[in-house]
């Protein structure tokens, strides 16, 4: 109890002193976190399929299956449907979503900083009978890289609990950046954050301590963040509490790059 209040009461003051942690050296934390899978807790975080929640396969199958109805739901109140031959997922894990969102696709890459993680997110796409997808591995600091190994334009860009995993708001805003590059005018993107509130914000600091709070965004700055980039904002969808994963304050945006 004690080690619990000290933490939270190290947290408070990093915090309101405006503490940031060298935006480099974050990033090289972030890519040695992710590429130690060795534990069954580490391959949950990263969304494999057998591992700790995800031991249940209907959770695991849940997740993609929800992302792509709230898609298709959004896509279906503007009168469109969901036409994505050419699909990239930032951050793709163990293939939760690839799964899904790879059935009418003719090529799915899947961008992540662990090639453990590409490789699992592989084999579960072939376990679906799929053949389209093409792993990228990316060095967090440097998500432009990337850029060489996908086939731009792209029909949509996914990134779904990956955001408050990025290792500043500026990482998160730079692969934001790639996502309006490197999507056709009218394309389609689906976006996870963590919602800041009051005592909740960013914690650019010890990121394996605050692996999923490192970077948290206000609906409306994120909005904005969007716009700016020149992607229009056409649903956005709150959960406060996400107990088959036990997690809260998740927001979901539905993206359209401009037409011009």
């Amino acid at each position: 109890m004690l080690t619990r209040t000290l933490a939270r009461l190290r947290t408070l003051a990093l915090g309101l002193t405006g503490y940031r942690q060298d935006r480099t050296d974050l990033g090289r934390a972030a890519q040695a976190f992710w590429n130690d899978l060795s534990t069954p807790v580490r391959r949950q975080d990263a969304h494999w399929r057998g591992h700790g929640v995800f031991a249940d396969d209907a959770v695991w199958l849940g997740v993609g299956r929800a992302h792509a109805a709230l898609l298709e739901r959004a896509l279906a109140e503007r009168g469109e449907r969901l036409r994505a031959a050419r699909v990239v997922e930032w951050g793709c894990g163990g293939g939760a979503n690839a799964v899904h969102f790879g059935r009418d696709a003719t090529v799915f890459h899947g961008v992540d900083v662990s090639p453990e993680s590409l490789a699992e997110c592989a084999r579960q796409m072939t376990a679906a009978g799929l053949s389209c997808f093409v792993p990228v591995q990316v060095d967090a600091n440097r998500p432009r890289a990337a850029l060489s190994r996908i086939e731009a334009p792209v029909d949509l860009f996914l990134c779904l609990y990956v955001m408050e995993l990025m290792p500043t708001e500026a990482h998160a805003l730079e692969v934001m950046d790639i996502a309006a590059e490197i999507l056709r005018p009218g394309g389609w993107a689906l976006v996870h954050i963590r919602r800041a509130k009051l005592g909740r914000g960013s914690r650019p600091w010890d990121y394996a301590a605050n692996m999923a709070m490192n970077v948290r965004f206000t609906v409306d700055a994120f909005a904005h963040a969007c716009r700016e980039r020149g992607l229009e904002v056409r649903l956005v969808e709150s959960r406060d509490e996400v107990p088959e994963l036990s997690e809260r304050d998740y927001v979901y945006f539905v993206l359209q790059r401009r037409a011009s």
